[in-house]
């Protein structure tokens, strides 16, 4: 997320206009619609003004607050995989330690795993990616 998504999340759930954010940092509604649309950055002492009125840190206007963890997780395959061998090592490492199964049963147990731990990672996204898409 950019900051200008972020600043104008940040407006919507503040129930304000660009015009009456503007106002209140004592600015214009061009250069709120120019953060917003990312064809510009606010300033260091429009970055506090905002927190001010949003009533949060500057961090949380400057960084995404799930930054690394929604970049990783978002459209990328690899969340899928991390998923699936973590699934496939878990289970193949109970079923050899159980010592109850023969080799080819362990290797069915571990890759039927790994499809179920993809299945689920690949759930997960959706459901995080739909819940992004709402915030």
């Amino acid at each position: 997320m950019t900051i200008g998504e972020r600043i104008q999340t940040l407006r919507k759930k503040q129930g304000l206009s660009q015009e009456e954010l503007a106002n209140k940092i004592y600015g214009s509604r061009q250069a709120v619609s120019k953060w917003e649309s990312n064809q510009s950055n606010p300033d260091l002492k429009n970055i506090v003004a905002l927190s001010e009125v949003f009533k949060t840190s500057t961090d949380s206007i400057l960084k995404d607050s799930l930054g690394d963890f929604q970049a990783f997780q978002s459209n990328n395959p690899l969340f899928i995989l991390a998923f699936a061998l973590t699934f496939f090592i878990l289970v193949g490492v109970w079923a050899y330690s159980a010592n109850r199964f023969r080799e080819d049963e362990i290797f069915w147990m571990a890759f039927l795993s790994a499809i179920a731990g993809g299945s689920l990672g690949y759930i997960v996204q959706v459901i995080l990616h739909k819940n992004r898409k709402n915030q």
